[in-house]
């Protein structure tokens, strides 16, 4: 979260300037920063990121950047047994 000399955070979206009336969000995960204007593009989002888990463990709270980042970390690699029998007509 970057914050200015005189002490004001700035957006993470569009480096703009936000003071206490604007307001923003901030994602839990990364500490990324976003004004109200660049919220709606980087929506905080409740993933399912254990299904089995506690209740409590199930849903982590994060922005668009985050999730990305979080799918690519746990995107399930087929084999190519499978890609090989749905490729055959």
């Amino acid at each position: 979260m970057p914050i200015t000399n005189e002490g004001k955070q700035i957006c993470d979206g569009c480096g703009k300037n936000i003071d206490e009336q604007l307001g923003g969000c901030q994602c839990p995960l990364c500490g990324r920063l976003y004004c109200n204007e660049c919220e709606p593009d980087s929506e905080i989002m409740n993933v399912l990121i254990n299904p089995n888990g506690p209740d409590h463990k199930k849903y982590q709270e994060m922005c668009k950047i985050c999730y990305v980042k979080w799918q690519k970390k746990n995107a399930k690699l087929g084999t190519l047994d499978g890609y090989l029998q749905t490729q055959t007509p």
